[in-house]
């Protein structure tokens, strides 16, 4: 639309602010203001991350993040936050959408409501890959409350594809206190299939091995104790892709004593050496 390629090239977010928020509009002009809001927005994210995290003590920064676009990006993330309870599912997934664009605290626990509290999957997807997007350039944004959060969401039974998501953005903050839950969401994947080479592509598994080291001890009690097969095999490997000297002995403790019953005894026994000889790569 011509006008808002007009009001972006003059950086009038005001106006694009109050398309945007017009529900008299169509949809697709609304779409089409946010979209012209983001792009003002995600080029500034750092400048807002680091006057944030500044507490205003450079005056570059501090201009910048305050002045964007003539009326300030607190302004503008507000307007976005506003929008996630927008009727229209489209526009309260754009406004996530570009909420994830920008690294600022004051994005995080609005982005965890919406995942928490929209019935639209689509939305909780978009949410949720808008807190990863967030704290894979600046995980320091992230509060306590949210992250604790975010663990407990691992319990609230999320379609496969949100909860990986929600695994992978704990594992993007390295938090230690989420490998427990972590650990049991290896019950959610099919061990079955092949995870030699597609490690990255579930974040239930790369989440774990992003941790690393903190994981190790908990993952060798799940491999030596737990009485789960699934989760057993899932941390064995997951062991093996951390390659930590720490797993080897208990791994071998529990190959000696694996005895093959039935094809979960089989792939358990084919995991571990599969993990020993990674392990062993390492040395």
């Amino acid at each position: 639309m011509k006008e808002i390629e007009t009001l972006k090239a003059d950086k009038d977010a005001a106006t694009l602010i109050a398309l945007s928020q017009d529900r008299g509009k169509d949809q697709s002009i609304r779409m089409e203001a946010l979209a012209a809001i983001d792009e003002m927005l995600a080029p500034a994210s750092f400048v807002i991350h680091a006057f944030e995290r500044g507490g205003g003590g450079d005056t570059f920064y501090e201009d910048t993040a305050e002045n964007l676009a003539g009326v300030g990006y607190k302004r503008i993330i507000k307007h976005l936050v506003t929008l996630l309870s927008d009727p229209d599912s489209n526009i309260r997934r754009r406004a996530a959408e570009a909420l994830g664009h920008v690294c600022s605290k004051r994005a995080v626990d609005p982005l965890v409501h919406a995942l928490e509290t929209d019935n639209d999957l689509t939305v909780q997807f978009v949410a949720i890959l808008a807190l990863n997007n967030l704290f894979y350039k600046c995980r320091d944004v992230c509060n306590p409350t949210a992250e604790q959060k975010l663990i407990d969401f691992l319990d609230n039974k999320f379609q496969d594809d949100v909860e990986a998501e929600i695994a992978d953005t704990l594992g993007a903050l390295r938090t230690e206190n989420a490998i427990p839950a972590l650990i049991k969401t290896l019950d959610h994947i099919n061990w079955r299939q092949r995870h030699d080479i597609d490690w990255i592509l579930d974040g239930r598994k790369s989440a774990l091995v992003m941790i690393g080291a903190p994981a190790v001890e908990p993952l060798i009690l799940a491999v030596g104790t737990e009485p789960n097969k699934n989760i057993k095999i899932g941390a064995t490997w997951v062991l093996g892709e951390i390659r930590d000297m720490r797993a080897e002995t208990p791994l071998r403790n529990v190959l000696a004593n694996v005895t093959v019953t039935n094809e979960d005894d089989w792939l358990l026994k084919w995991y571990i050496q599969r993990a020993l000889v990674k392990i062993e790569q390492r040395k």
